[in-house]
C-alpha cells in the first residue's frame, strides 16, 4: 500500500506513471516484484487520469520553438547523449568514491552523515538548488533561465550534494536529482 500510494504521489505531481513506478519500486520497496506490479502501475495510471479528469493535461514545460528540428539535429541528440549517459556514470562512481572516503575517514554512520550535511550546507549557500527535489529548478533550466556558468555550477554542486548524501548512507535516489541535472547539462 505505500508503494502504490507513492507511485500514484509522484505520478500526480509529475504526470510521468513510469517513472513514479520505478520510484515506489527502488526508493520506496528496495527491490522489484512481479507480484507488485500491477498495483503499482494502476495506481500511478488511476493517479494521473484523475488529475487530467480534474484539472486536465498539464504542460510540464512551457517551450518555446522558433523552428522545426532538421537533420543536423539528430547528430547533437546523439551527442548529448552520449554526454549525458558518461555524466550519469560519472556521477554514479563519484558516489562509491564519497562512500569509500566517508567509511575511510569516519568510522561512526552518524559522523559520515553529518559531513556530507556539512558539505550540503556549504553548496546551499552558493546554490540553494541543491537541498530541493528540484521541480521547481528544473522548469528554469529548461526555459532557460537558468544558463551558462550558473547552469555548470548547479550542475556540479547537485551532482556533489546527491553524491555526498548517498555516500554518506542516506536513503534515496537520484531520480528528482537526474531530472534536474539532466536539464542543466541539457
Amino acid at each position: 500500500w505505500v508503494g502504490r500510494g507513492a507511485a500514484a504521489a509522484i505520478a500526480a505531481a509529475s504526470g510521468a506513471p513510469i517513472a513514479a513506478m520505478f520510484y515506489a519500486f527502488e526508493i520506496v520497496l528496495g527491490s522489484y516484484s512481479k507480484r507488485a506490479l500491477a498495483p503499482i502501475g494502476l495506481a500511478a495510471i488511476s493517479a494521473v487520469l484523475t488529475i487530467w479528469l480534474l484539472i486536465g493535461p498539464a504542460e510540464p514545460f512551457n517551450l518555446v520553438l522558433r523552428a522545426g528540428p532538421v537533420w543536423s539535429d539528430y547528430s547533437v541528440a546523439v551527442l548529448i547523449g552520449a554526454v549525458a549517459a558518461l555524466t550519469g556514470i560519472a556521477i554514479m562512481l563519484l558516489v562509491t568514491a564519497l562512500e569509500r572516503i566517508l567509511k575511510g575517514l569516519f568510522a561512526d554512520e552518524i559522523l559520515r552523515r553529518l559531513a556530507a550535511a556539512l558539505l550540503l550546507t556549504f553548496l546551499s549557500v552558493r546554490f540553494p538548488a541543491v537541498l530541493g527535489s528540484g521541480h521547481a529548478a528544473v522548469e528554469h533550466a529548461v526555459n532557460g533561465d537558468i544558463a551558462g556558468r550558473h547552469a555548470l555550477g548547479l550542475l556540479g554542486a547537485k551532482a556533489l550534494g546527491s553524491a555526498a548524501s548517498l555516500g554518506a548512507g542516506f536513503r534515496g535516489g537520484l531520480f528528482s536529482a537526474s531530472l534536474l541535472m539532466g536539464a542543466l547539462l541539457g
